[in-house]
């Protein structure tokens, strides 16, 4: 069911202030610091296929001490996340990360940076999105309390897992706020931006969580949020199909049977799919969509690495054999063999730096069998990279641990180049529909 929102709100306010689970205040001992360390350190090991592909056992495990000395009597949970997260971000991996303690740092009482900004992936520039206290939409931030733009985003880059700069920086604004408040809060903030050229300053204090949803709710636009798949008839000639999330693969047959029936019905020559900073979800709903729109036999994975010890047949509880096993997959699966169940039509695809793991894996699979048209940015998720993650909640602070245990290859993957899948035509993010359209209307 679709209803209005305020896009951050949703994403960004409401999440934070859900009620912490820890029960002793977020605060936990040196001693429970260390075993959370030493638990972290062997999951991963357990687990991953490879720790030590990015970065080398020597360094990984100086870090690992260099953590465990730099411990005080107690800690909260933010503060151990803090000296954590980049230990697990060194392993390179996007699906091996650690989550924020969202629920431990944002209460209702906790005082809140007053801007909602973005983050360009490209060039890491900081705007503000929204008019808020005072500052306009849209403006570029030059520094906040003295500190550079560039500066602040590097800063935050340690705390990212992921393969790629661009990839990171669009997990940088996603969680713009949270390490913000990490590492930077303050009681005022002196902003400096642009403003037409000239350079403006602007002093403004935290604000409650309830000063800043009034705020918003008057300086924020709001937007329609589907979170499902769906499709819209844009005019004649094209539809619009939005995939959020590759969540499940009788949502993403149901919701085809009914748009491959209207389409070719209605004649309309064009489907446009919009997986711009889809996430990824189930490898299956991404099968589900293809065996629609393809016109012949496809595969997303050529090959696979699994590495199943006891700990992952625990945590997975799968019946996985033990061991390490390499697999090469010779079967494409058949499109639907009905081909008035199918679109038959022009496909083009919408993607960017943050198309990631699932829906990395359909843009791949796209552009290898010549399936559609891919437009945008490169994608976020790899050719060659882990995944299929088993999840970890660390013994005393509970944050929460995704380890991958598989690595895949794309069909027609090279080890020796890895990159993501690349566009047929280049466009910004915000402009691809637009440049697609275009290309429909000539």
């Amino acid at each position: 069911m679709k209803r209005l929102f305020l896009f951050i709100i949703l994403l960004q306010l409401v999440v934070c202030t859900v009620k912490a689970d820890n029960q002793n205040g977020g605060k936990i001992s040196k001693e429970q610091a260390i075993e959370d360390v030493d638990s972290l350190v062997y999951m991963l090991c357990e687990v991953h296929p490879n720790v030590f592909s990015m970065v080398t056992p020597t360094k990984f495990l100086m870090q690992v001490n260099a953590i465990k000395q730099s411990f005080r009597d107690s800690l909260t949970t933010l503060e151990l996340y803090q000296k954590v997260a980049p230990l697990v971000a060194s392993v390179g991996d996007g699906h091996t990360s650690l989550t924020f303690p969202f629920n431990d740092v944002f209460r209702k009482e906790t005082p809140r940076f007053p801007l909602m900004v973005s983050v360009n992936s490209n060039d890491s520039t900081i705007t503000t999105r929204g008019a808020l206290f005072g500052v306009p939409e849209g403006v570029k931030i030059v520094s906040i309390n003295g500190i550079g733009s560039k500066e602040i985003i590097q800063s935050m880059m340690k705390y990212v897992s992921g393969e790629r700069t661009f990839f990171k920086l669009t997990c940088v604004n996603n969680d713009f706020i949270a390490w913000f408040h990490m590492l930077y809060r303050a009681n005022e903030y002196k902003i400096e931006y642009l403003e037409n050229g000239k350079l403006t300053t602007k002093r403004l204090r935290s604000v409650s969580v309830i000063e800043k949803r009034n705020e918003m709710s008057k300086g924020l636009k709001e937007v329609e949020i589907n979170n499902s798949v769906h499709y819209d008839i844009l005019n004649k000639k094209a539809a619009l199909m939005n995939i959020p999330s590759f969540r499940s693969a009788n949502d993403m047959a149901k919701v085809c049977q009914t748009m491959v029936a209207d389409l070719n019905r209605k004649r309309i020559e064009n489907l446009i799919i919009d997986v711009r900073d889809n996430g990824g979800g189930t490898s299956m709903a991404v099968d589900t969509l293809l065996t629609y729109i393809a016109n012949k036999p496809f595969m997303q994975y050529e090959k696979v690495w699994a590495k199943i010890t006891p700990t992952t047949q625990t945590m997975t509880r799968r019946p996985y054999n033990k061991g390490c096993f390499f697999g090469v997959n010779e079967e494409k699966i058949q499109p639907i063999a009905d081909e008035t169940k199918r679109f038959k039509g022009n496909v083009w695809v919408l993607m960017n730096h943050h198309t990631f793991s699932a829906a990395a894996s359909f843009v791949w699979t796209i552009k290898a069998f010549k399936i559609g048209t891919l437009v945008g940015e490169e994608a976020g998720g790899m050719n060659v990279a882990y995944g299929d993650v088993v999840s970890y909640a660390l013994p005393h602070s509970k944050l929460h641990l995704g380890i991958s245990f598989k690595r895949f290859w794309l069909y027609g993957a090279d080890e020796t180049n890895i990159h993501g899948a690349l566009p047929d035509i280049f466009a910004e993010s915000d402009n691809a529909l637009k440049v697609v359209l275009d290309k429909i209307h000539k």
